[in-house]
Parts: structure tokens; sequence; C-alpha cells
């Protein structure tokens, strides 16, 4: 039985529905993944349109996906190390197999991430998020957000959800280890950041994924009573001092977990 059995919590998924094509690359391996640290896979950013992307769509490509580096490797506050898995690209979401999990597991990588270009000329595409430690719980824990308004290779309109997923996966790493009183400020910023996404306005939501974002936000509002119902139960826990809903569940604290 792995950690996350242990809880019996589920994680819901959701995911745009993305067109299987042979123009997408191969899963290979990610060449610099090693070491005992928790890692964050960055997968290539790639078209996947039969019109080829000019010269200056492809340095965008490259740029948005040093983007997406550096991003992760500032909410990831130090506790996962940002790999850069150059070649590394998913025929699409279904090459997220069992065993694909358990090898990620292995490795002991918390997130992956890539991004497809669909339409080079409109600049559309899609941001997925593979969240490792949700698998455990309720396969296959694919994330899929499509940008539908805007330029897709734009760096500042990727900023908000690239934000949401890193402290997700690191309050449920914690939650699993049993770290309750840690799991709580990164479960709470992860729903805080999600509610953001869902209420946005300038770009709106994705309409495909929008109930199934607002099922992981129930999720995560779940998981993190539970947290801090076990790390009330020591009596030094900075935590003593919440005092539970009227339904008997514990809410974020106001500023995201008494930090």
């Amino acid at each position: 039985m792995t950690r996350a059995q242990a809880h019996g919590f589920p994680l819901v998924l959701f995911f745009s529905c993305i067109t299987s094509s042979p123009l997408w690359g191969q899963l290979i391996s990610c060449p610099a993944a090693s070491g005992d640290a928790y890692k964050i896979f960055v997968d290539d950013v790639r078209s996947v349109s039969s019109t080829p992307a000019s010269t200056s769509q492809a340095k965008r490509m490259g740029g948005l996906r040093d983007f997406i580096v550096e991003n992760l490797r500032t909410m990831s506050k130090g506790r996962a190390s940002v790999v850069p898995c150059v070649g590394r690209f998913p025929s699409d979401a279904s090459v997220f197999t069992d065993d694909e999990f358990d090898s990620l597991d292995r490795l002991r990588v918390l997130l992956e991430v890539w991004g497809a270009v669909e339409d080079p000329v409109r600049e559309q595409g899609a941001l997925g998020f593979v969240l490792v430690p949700a698998r455990q719980v309720s396969p296959p824990a694919v994330f899929v957000f499509r940008r539908t308004g805007g330029s897709f290779l734009s760096q500042a309109g990727q900023g908000a959800k690239l934000q949401v997923f890193t402290p997700v996966v690191l309050g449920l790493i914690d939650f699993q280890n049993l770290k309750y009183e840690d799991a709580i400020p990164n479960l709470c910023e992860g729903q805080h950041k999600l509610t953001d996404i869902i209420n946005s306005t300038n770009p709106g939501p994705d309409p495909q994924s929008l109930p199934d974002q607002k099922k992981l936000l129930a999720e995560l509002r779940r998981i993190t009573s539970d947290a801090i119902t076990k790390a009330r139960s020591d009596p030094g826990s900075r935590y003593q001092l919440l005092k539970p809903d009227p339904d008997h569940t514990f809410s974020c604290p106001v500023a995201g977990g008494l930090q």
C-alpha cells in the first residue's frame, strides 16, 4: 500500500481533449534526471500542427520553455530541482501509464510540464501538467490547460497557470509523508491560485475544464481540512487556535497557512 492509499484521499482528473497526432514526439527518458532530490520535469514546447512554425515562432517556443523553467524554480522555493528534459515530449496524455508514473515516482519527480502549440498561425495551444503524487490515488492525474484567447506563446499569459500546481504537489507530498503542518501552507496556496483562475475574466477560464477545476478545488479543500485536523493533534501546532467551520471542517487561514 502506498502512502497515499493509506490516507485514501481522491484527487480529481481534468484535462481538455487534445487530438493525438503522429507529429507529436515520443516520450523519451529525461537525459538530465539523476539524484535523490525531488524534481520537476520541464519537457519541450513544440508545434503539433501540420503547418510548420516559423523561425520567429520557434524562437518564441524556446523562450516560453525557458520562462516555464525559471517560473517553476521560483515557485518550488528550493523544495524541488527543476530539470529541463531536452527532447522529451508526450505523444498524448495516454503515454503517462502506470509504468511511466512508477518510473517518475522512482526518480522522485513531483510534477511534469509540457507545451503544445496546436495552431502556430493563431498561436493557440495548451500546457500539460502531470501530478505524480496524485496518480497514487486517482489515475491518470494528467491536467491540461488550453489557452484559446490571446497568444499561447505569451509568457505573461501563462504565469498564473504555472503557479497553481507546484504548491499543490508540494502540499500533497508533505501530506503523504505525514508532514501535515508543512503541507497546509502549500495546499492553501494551491487553493487560492486555482480559485483565482476559476474566477478570472481576462481571459476567462477554459469552459471545457472549468467544471473539473471546481471539483479539484473542492478536493483540495477537503484534503486541507484533514491536514489541519491531523496537525492539531500536536499540542504545539500553530493551528491550535483555528476554529472549525459550522460543518466541523477547517478552512485555510486568511494568510494561506499562518506562515
